[in-house]
């Protein structure tokens, strides 16, 4: 871990500012969502999570602005609890199943998606499938 205390540019907007000291590029144009992904993204994909049960990205309490992942898809993006861990009743999101669905539903959808991949690489390896 390394801590960075302070960082500089010399560009004027804030915006082109925050995305060239977060991904390395410094853009021609004002931006609002990533151009090019964030260096977290990048060693997230390069090197992936220290434990493979945990994310390799995290960033804390909100999704910082220009953090994405860019073109390198959304598995690289940071995850983000979206509250703040110093709060009595902080909880991470998407860590508990919705209401309606329980633990029985959620193995048959896990069974079925799992069949739906093993029938298109099936179909991918045995080339059964033809171009119109």
């Amino acid at each position: 871990m390394t801590i960075v205390r302070s960082v500089t540019h010399t560009n004027a907007g804030h915006g082109m500012g925050a995305h060239w000291m977060l991904t390395g590029y410094q853009p021609t144009t004002e931006v609002n969502d990533n151009i090019f992904p964030a260096a977290g993204s990048v060693v997230a994909k390069m090197r992936g999570p220290n434990d493979p049960g945990l994310p390799a990205f995290v960033t804390l309490p909100h999704k910082a602005q220009f953090s994405s992942a860019a073109y390198l898809g959304a598995s690289y993006s940071p995850f983000t609890p979206d509250s703040d861990p110093n709060l009595d009743n902080f909880q991470v999101r998407n860590l508990r199943l919705p209401g309606r669905v329980s633990l029985d539903r959620l193995d048959r959808r896990r069974e079925l998606l799992s069949s739906i991949d093993t029938v298109r690489r099936d179909i991918d390896s045995e080339r059964l499938a033809r171009r119109a």
